[in-house]
């Protein structure tokens, strides 16, 4: 191999590595510390997609009941059912897109002005496997059928979910994801000439 072809392939190699380098930060004429761009500490949030920050977890006893049959407006006696169900679940909370995000970084106030979504319900479920039935009546007139259940289920999780609202979750999700949103820049700037910035967090 000769000098030349030698020279060339350092070049090569030193200018890919000078295009990714400059892909991901931004090198300080004054000391080579790193400096992060407002898009760079974007893109660190980028790949979650979805951020859930608070759960709230409930355990809950519900009644479905369903009155007599009736027939030409006459009630026919013991056509009625109805089952208890008790079960647990969760609710989740966090921000939905975490795409949504906007950041700025202010060098001259020496500030990262974060920009976020309102949190809000990402997910409320109750654990199949919790479930127990009580008291279920079995009427072969008119027996419990799957969209009985389906619907009490769809009933008793958009219950828990305005519980979990008003006992405070969303509340608590916005607290929690300030303190997420704060670590995760903290960490990027460690190390680098902004790792003294104040964080700013706003919310849209």
């Amino acid at each position: 191999m000769t000098k030349g072809l030698i020279t060339k392939i350092i070049v090569s190699v030193l200018t890919i590595l000078v295009l990714v380098l400059g892909y991901k930060i931004v090198l300080s004429p004054r000391d080579g510390k790193i400096t992060m761009t407002s898009t760079e500490i974007k893109n660190s949030f980028k790949e979650i997609g979805q951020l859930a920050v608070e759960e709230y977890n409930f355990t809950n006893v519900g009644k479905f009941s369903q009155e007599n049959m009736s027939a030409f407006g006459i009630s026919i006696p013991f056509t009625d059912k109805s089952f208890l169900m008790t079960y647990s679940g969760v609710c989740k909370a966090g921000i939905k897109d975490i795409s949504e995000i906007n950041i700025e970084v202010n060098q001259a106030e020496k500030k990262i002005i974060v920009d976020l979504p309102n949190v809000e319900v990402l997910d409320t479920y109750i654990d199949v496997n919790s479930i127990e039935v009580y008291d279920q009546s079995f009427n072969p007139i008119n027996q419990i059928t799957v969209n009985d259940v389906k619907n009490f289920q769809a009933n008793e999780t958009a219950k828990a979910e305005e519980v979990a609202i008003k006992n405070g979750l969303l509340d608590k999700a916005k607290v929690r994801m300030e303190e997420v949103v704060k670590s995760q820049v903290k960490m990027l700037l460690s190390n680098t000439e902004q790792s003294e910035y104040e964080i700013v967090i706003n919310w849209k």
